[in-house]
């Protein structure tokens, strides 16, 4: 049902739906809501998502809560919402899954609500606000996953293993967690999946304003060490850097190596800046895509590595030429990404797909994703069994739809499968 209002006659309805376990609230501007006695009589939800747009504020959103938090298992709220008043003084004895997009809230507060729930919460999605996105370093996030006690507000250093990652700033954070039997008598729990989305910052020289060299990429990954039972990896960047394709994949590949319950890895980083591989010459037309066509110039006769050069989007109604030059661009480029990927799976062999999107994901006239994968041979009688590389890459406008990068984990990242691009 969609712009109905929240008033008795449809409370008298969802009263008489004693099997109600779900239910999705899109908060409408023009709609006054009725959110408190709508929920007073409802059945014992399980499920509860409320959406509303980043200019209203959903008041009231703590009186409602009390009315279904002993049965709440999964709560998604994303809109203007004061996370610390509304939402933290509650306990919702049985919540798993925990997602809050554009909240506000404090560190301490989330911190406190998070440590409250960790023997129910499974999983938890957070995307912060323009508000709150300068108190979320890395070494706040990694303790909160690992349970380690946080001395201050900002985490900065409150450990001393972590204080390099003090200054790593992320907007978006995700983890799932299991329990895994360590011995006998004894399980512990661990993280599954992780996600993580870099905010510009963490690119940026504070005295120079320039861009960090690609090195920087080696502060983060020692982080990935101390979550050895991983399965699912998701890394987003907002900043692109130079060098080489090839070494910025061999040095993930390296790093991620003892992982070995991975299984699939996705990554969202600008690489238009980047080379595909010191070692790779290759003497083609340099291409330029316009509105009128597509066009060469001559022959290029110096050796330099050509860049990764990701077309750029051209505004055509039929997408005609948006088809023509990803096809172009996919044929050129499929042997030098095909060599390094395998290299990547050589070095990671429990890895089965990796998912690179070349544009950052609210591009949404861009989205493309180039899906990866190593696939098992048939293996033949007095043959080492072994493993083939294969490619497939999705643009706007295919037949396929591409799929769409989310720092989601768990139902979150199946809802948001679900429901395709957020634009």
């Amino acid at each position: 049902m969609a712009g109905v209002p929240l008033d008795y006659k449809l409370t008298v309805v969802f009263h008489n739906c004693s099997a109600l376990r779900a239910l999705h609230i899109l908060v409408v501007p023009e709609r006054e809501c009725g959110l408190r006695n709508f929920f007073k009589n409802m059945a014992p939800l399980e499920t509860l998502q409320i959406t509303g747009p980043f200019d209203i504020d959903l008041n009231d959103l703590k009186n409602l809560l009390q009315c279904i938090l002993p049965t709440l298992k999964n709560l998604r709220i994303s809109g203007d919402v004061d996370f610390d008043m509304e939402v933290a003084p509650l306990t919702f004895p049985r919540l798993e899954c925990l997602v809050i997009q554009y909240t506000r809230f404090t560190t301490p507060v989330l911190k406190a609500f998070l440590e409250r729930h960790a023997e129910s919460l499974l999983e938890t999605n957070i995307l912060l606000s323009n508000h709150a996105a300068w108190i979320a370093c890395l070494s706040f996030v990694t303790r909160i996953m690992r349970g380690f006690p946080i001395l201050d507000d900002t985490g900065d250093e409150s450990h001393p293993e972590d204080v390099e990652w003090g200054d790593i700033m992320v907007h978006e954070f995700a983890y799932a967690v299991q329990d895994v039997q360590s011995s006998q008598n004894r399980m512990d729990r661990v993280v599954t999946e992780l996600g993580l989305a870099f905010s510009d910052v963490t690119w940026v020289d504070v005295d120079s304003g320039e861009t960090l060299p690609p090195e920087t990429l080696s502060q983060i990954l020692p982080f990935i060490d101390h979550f050895p039972h991983l399965q699912v990896l998701l890394l987003s960047s907002e900043r692109g850097t130079g060098g080489f394709f090839s070494e910025f994949m061999i040095h993930i590949g390296r790093h991620l190596s003892h992982l070995r319950q991975l299984k699939r890895l996705a990554l969202a980083w600008d690489v238009a800046q980047k080379h595909w591989a010191r070692d790779y010459y290759r003497k083609l037309p340099r291409q330029i895509y316009c509105a009128e066509g597509l066009e060469s110039d001559q022959d290029s006769d110096d050796d330099t590595p050509p860049p990764v050069d990701i077309p750029p989007y051209c505004w055509l109604r039929d997408g005609s030429l948006d088809d023509y030059r990803w096809r172009v661009w996919e044929a050129q480029n499929y042997r030098i990404a095909e060599c390094i990927f395998r290299t990547f799976f050589n070095d990671c062999p429990s890895v089965d797909v990796v998912e690179w999107y070349p544009f950052q994901p609210w591009y949404a006239d861009s989205q493309t994703c180039w899906i990866w994968r190593a696939v098992d041979s048939r293996q033949l009688p007095g043959k080492e069994p072994s493993r083939f590389v294969v490619g497939d890459l999705s643009w706007k406008g295919k037949a396929v739809r591409p799929k769409t990068f989310h720092v989601a984990v768990g139902r979150e990242a199946a809802y948001n499968t679900r429901r395709g691009s957020p634009f």
